[in-house]
């Protein structure tokens, strides 16, 4: 009786080429979807092949160059055998210090009452200069026995302990005689020294030597009890010492 407006349905055909509209969709869907998927297996094989071939490829000198594993292992491995080397060891795993040999670092005159504290301080130097032909001589005197005086010394004091060395003096004078004696500290007076280590009498040698034994101290005193002919006083008798040392 009159026109009726008749709704499409969903699962009527498409008049233009006889497929439903859902299916079309779904169809390109699934295109898409393998397209994208050729794209990436493309873009993997290029960029495999790419890898491979820049890795068979020479490497140019740019200025800068790669860093050497090896030699970055050996750093590593050096500083960590300085760091074991410098850390601190025990007492019962340390090495133990070879002994260091005294040597004679200063001189002084020994003089004591009634002597008047000195001889000749300003040529002491000349002992321990290495040049044995320069002296350090004593005054000159008339007694070889030098009258009421005990006797007149040298003080050597030394870097290490004086034990089981010598103590060699290089002289020109003859027949003197002396005494050595060691000591912890430096005394003022003779007696304090103790007993004399080593003694020497009418020395005639140009190079005297006295065995310091097992004595420990760091003070050496080389005691002249009687002096030798004078080789250039007025009086006739002195004693002079070219070079002194401490010998093992």
């Amino acid at each position: 009786t009159g026109d009726t407006e008749t709704g499409g349905d969903a699962g009527s055909l498409d008049p233009g080429n006889g497929t439903a509209p859902g299916r079309r969709r779904v169809a390109r869907r699934i295109g898409r979807g393998l397209l994208y998927t050729a794209v990436g297996v493309g873009v993997l094989v290029f960029t495999t092949v790419l890898v491979t071939n820049r890795s068979d490829r020479p490497v140019r000198d740019t200025g800068e160059r790669p860093i050497d594993l090896t030699a970055a292992t050996t750093v590593v491995t050096t500083a960590t055998s300085l760091a074991a080397s410098t850390a601190p060891t025990t007492p019962t795993t340390a090495a133990r210090a070879e002994p260091t040999d005294p040597v004679i670092v200063s001189t002084a005159e020994f003089d004591p009452p009634p002597g008047d504290g000195k001889e000749n301080p300003a040529l002491l130097a000349r002992m321990l200069d290495g040049n044995a032909d320069t002296y350090w001589t004593s005054l000159c005197y008339d007694d070889p026995g030098l009258g009421q005086k005990d006797g007149i010394g040298v003080v050597f004091e030394l870097s290490a302990d004086a034990a089981n060395h010598r103590l060699e003096i290089q002289s020109t004078t003859r027949g003197w005689s002396a005494s050595v004696f060691v000591a912890a500290t430096r005394p003022d007076r003779l007696r304090a020294w103790g007993s004399p280590v080593a003694s020497q009498r009418d020395v005639s040698a140009s190079l005297t030597s006295f065995a310091l034994g097992p004595a420990h101290g760091t003070f050496v005193l080389l005691w002249f009890t009687q002096l030798g002919a004078s080789e250039a006083c007025r009086l006739p008798y002195a004693v002079r010492v070219g070079e002194a040392g401490i010998q093992p």
